[in-house]
């Protein structure tokens, strides 16, 4: 996923996982099976508000307590081996200001807890940090300025990862390592995992206005937002590369890249959105728009829609407030709307693989219709469902 102002497989391979991930099959339309299912798994927060609050309140919450209140997960990342890492941070939803818990969990290819952690955290401050798929493991990238770094491999074991101050070009292999912040001053990384360390990416500076790396060719894009009468423009540490400038007052929401492709979504609007716009490339030197579809009426986007890329190079925009996301053909021109068996507040591109997370889109102490962590490993034409004992 990409660093921004605001984180199919074939048949035979699908099954398989389908029981390594101790995942539950269920079709987009399997409403009768989901509805059968779900009334026993509803969680304590839900009948039991003091028990939530007990636990945002603990200075020493288990990792199962925290999971317990969550319900469902707020990041979910896959690992190149097949691992999946939970992240969870539950907080008042009537405080944004008040305490908070956060949780991590680590399963194996075969669904199998490998390592977890818990710890208290703050509404106000956010979540702690995020992790990011890389070689061997997963970067946990801390959010504030201070904060450390680790690397954990696939076994659940924490290694240190060396901070540097001097800014180095990515290559195949880095990924971002997010936007440590304090105060509104802060930089932007990449991680290493030959040297496992973290250095500033070149292409940031006080003119840019989010960067993501595409980790497959080693290139860092960015939105530059230049200086006087020099306009918006994208720009790319690709060879060959040239910088592509944006129409008048456009400012870029969001972007991504991965395997050569590269999608921002902008717009013109500062609280609302006018005129929200998708500019795409597979070179850094021929690009084109998309201002919607048929099937994908862009005008009626949020100001804050979000983008991923899959491997393949099919193009991901998720509306999250509405709960819809749409799914490009290779040659990302058309888009069709994903059909989900319930909606998703969450839905990113891991490799081929779809994740997505049912939640309310506002803080609730109430659980919602499938709660959880989705995946489809077939485009979205099927969806199921990870369990874990409450799932």
């Amino acid at each position: 996923m990409s660093q921004s102002p605001r984180a199919g497989r074939r048949t035979a391979l699908a099954l398989s996982l389908l029981v390594a991930l101790g995942l539950t099959a269920c079709g987009t339309s399997s409403e009768r099976d989901l509805d059968k299912e779900r009334e026993p798994e509803k969680r304590e927060k839900a009948v039991d508000r003091g028990r939530y609050e007990k636990v945002i309140k603990n200075p020493r919450p288990t990792p199962q307590e925290v999971i317990d209140v969550s319900g469902a997960p707020d990041g979910a990342v896959q690992g190149e081996d097949g691992s999946v890492l939970l992240s969870f941070h539950p907080g008042a939803p009537d405080d944004d200001e008040g305490p908070a818990v956060y949780a991590w969990r680590l399963y194996s290819p075969e669904s199998k807890r490998v390592a977890d952690h818990a710890e208290k955290s703050n509404a106000e401050t956010g979540i702690p940090g995020t992790f990011h798929s890389c070689a061997g493991g997963f970067l946990f990238a801390p959010s504030q300025l201070g904060g450390k770094y680790f690397f954990l491999d696939t076994s659940g074991k924490k290694h240190p990862v060396t901070k540097r101050d001097t800014p180095r070009n990515t290559r195949p292999g880095d990924v971002l390592a997010g936007e440590a912040t304090t105060d509104g001053v802060g930089a932007t990384y990449a991680y290493r995992p030959s040297t496992r360390t973290v250095a500033p990416v070149p292409l940031a500076n006080n003119r840019v206005n989010g960067l993501t790396v595409d980790s497959r060719r080693g290139t860092a894009w960015a939105h530059d937002q230049g200086e006087g009468s020099t306009p918006h423009r994208i720009v790319t540490s690709a060879a060959g590369g040239r910088s592509h400038p944006l129409p008048a007052k456009y400012s870029v929401i969001d972007l991504a890249a991965r395997g050569g492709t590269f999608v921002a979504y902008t717009d013109r609007g500062v609280e609302f959105p006018k005129d929200p716009v998708l500019h795409l490339t597979r070179d850094g030197v021929r690009w084109w728009t998309v201002r919607g579809t048929s099937d994908m009426p862009m005008k009626d986007f949020p100001l804050h829609a979000e983008v991923d890329v899959l491997s393949d190079g099919r193009v991901l925009v998720t509306d999250a407030e509405r709960k819809r996301s749409w799914l490009s053909d290779t040659d990302g021109d058309e888009f069709t709307r994903l059909r989900t068996p319930v909606g998703f507040v969450r839905t990113s591109a891991q490799g081929r693989v779809l994740y997505g997370v049912a939640d309310s889109f506002h803080g609730s102490y109430k659980p919602v219709r499938g709660e959880g962590l989705w995946r489809s490993d077939d485009g979205g034409r099927h969806w199921t469902r990870f369990r874990d004992g409450r799932y």
